[in-house]
């Protein structure tokens, strides 16, 4: 079998006419040709249909990527509000826990009074309170390299834009008592009762002196011992040992006025 590009036979190989074996060489050539042309070309267009399919789908894929990540940054965003929200509530609720007392002043006068020896008089009682200034942090022109490069842009002058930010104030109270006693044994007894108490600490003696005021020296002659007595407030207080304190005040303070009101009865009995 000759193929369609070998040399076409002649006259004295073929009994065929020259002309007619030029002819249907050429046509089977450009029918090959015709073919490979239809098959390229059919190809050629396949391949573009499947591209131009796969572009859409990414398309597609690439639209609804676009969409979610728009749902998920709008999240973010309410995310983000709801943050700074949560943030300024509690700067404010700081605030106002600050100014709310926590540790109450009837329960502080009751425990003063009440554990104090019933021949011990307190003439004074003082509670001055000093507000704590935050530190505010200075920053570190060495280390800062903002501070070193100011931007030909920037209007602000080099000044700081942002706001300063609003902190919780903070308190240290301080309790001063002074009165008089009999003797130095029922000022150490009141120390040590005011030691026990739970919203003082650092409770400490100042000073005991010789009463120097004669109206208020008892008819026996007994000279009266001044003195003063310093501690903190604390700002918190446990509730729970407050209460616990408290009752045993007053249930210490019930007994001791029962067994005085016995005293009394019995020795009005024996006048009788």
């Amino acid at each position: 079998m000759n193929s369609i590009f070998s040399k076409p036979t002649t006259a004295a190989d073929s009994f065929l006419p020259a002309d007619y074996v030029r002819r249907k060489t050429e046509t089977r050539a450009n029918l090959f040709t015709l073919t490979l042309f239809a098959f390229v070309m059919a190809a050629t267009v396949g391949t573009f249909l499947v591209t131009v399919r796969h572009r859409a789908a990414i398309k597609e894929r690439a639209s609804a990527m676009d969409e979610m990540y728009k749902e998920e940054a709008a999240k973010i965003e309410e995310l983000r509000k709801l943050e700074s929200q949560r943030a300024q509530m509690m700067e404010k609720a700081e605030i106002t826990a600050a100014l709310i007392e926590q540790v109450p002043r009837w329960a502080l006068m009751a425990e003063v009074t009440m554990r104090m020896p019933s021949n011990m008089r307190l003439d004074g009682f003082g509670l001055k309170s000093k507000r704590l200034e935050p530190e505010a942090a200075k920053p570190d022109a060495k280390n800062d390299p903002k501070a070193k490069v100011k931007s030909l842009a920037d209007k602000s002058g080099g000044k700081p834009t942002d706001q300063p930010k609003i902190r919780a104030p903070r308190f240290e109270y301080s309790l001063t008592l002074s009165g008089t006693a009999h003797n130095n044994n029922e000022i150490a007894d009141y120390l040590a009762q005011l030691k026990e108490v739970p919203m003082l600490e650092k409770v400490e003696l100042q000073y005991i002196r010789e009463s120097k005021d004669l109206a208020k020296k008892p008819t026996s002659g007994e000279a009266l011992r001044r003195f003063e007595i310093v501690a903190n407030v604390r700002t918190v207080a446990d509730s729970t040992a407050l209460a616990n304190s408290l009752r045993a005040v007053v249930a210490r303070r019930a007994a001791e006025f029962e067994g005085s009101s016995v005293t009394a009865d019995a020795a009005g009995k024996e006048k009788e």
